[in-house]
């Protein structure tokens, strides 16, 4: 009897150590708009075909496995960001999110959003970051927003580091 209660004892921290690295590794969810899948289920061979359909998908994940790799394209999209998003690029000269000519913010930030190499282009604002919504920006291009690249709303709320912000504030024709 006293056997069985110390193997008991020794079994539980094993499943509490197996629930937590589960818990905390991430699960990447892939999109590649130029795939020719057909099976769309975020997996790296039938990946989402839009930014949108990746961040709904994660959506319903916890918030710490929200990481979402994105291929090489030019993605014309309106982000809002779930808290705990990692957005993942291939490369920041080929992934661009895309808003030109039109409103709005191309992304809006969750809390503890990461956007990491890729391009924002456009809207209004390339990027707009809510009030106590902490937001790490990583080796990205923000660009051509027709107001502001990267608006903080209130606090200081960003974490950068390699960002070029250009070429915004100007009025398209």
């Amino acid at each position: 009897m006293i056997n069985l209660k110390i193997k008991f004892y020794l079994l539980i921290p094993v499943l509490l150590i197996l629930l937590f690295v589960k818990y905390v590794h991430a699960t990447n969810i892939y999109v590649n708009i130029e795939s020719a899948s057909v099976d769309e289920d975020g997996s790296e061979a039938n990946p989402y075909h839009s930014i949108a359909a990746t961040l709904e998908k994660a959506s319903t994940e916890p918030e710490n496995n929200r990481q979402i790799m994105i291929r090489s394209g030019d993605y014309k999209e309106e982000l809002v960001l779930p808290d705990g998003a990692i957005l993942v690029g291939e490369s920041k000269d080929n992934v661009i999110i895309d808003r030109d000519n039109m409103e709005g913010a191309a992304i809006t930030t969750g809390r503890n959003s990461i956007i990491e190499n890729v391009t924002v282009r456009g809207g209004n604002y390339a990027v707009v970051i809510p009030a106590n919504k902490r937001t790490t920006i990583r080796n990205c291009l923000i660009e051509r927003s027709k107001r502001i690249g990267v608006w903080i709303k209130r606090g200081n709320n960003l974490t950068e580091n390699e960002v070029d912000i250009k070429e915004n504030g100007h009025r398209n024709k």
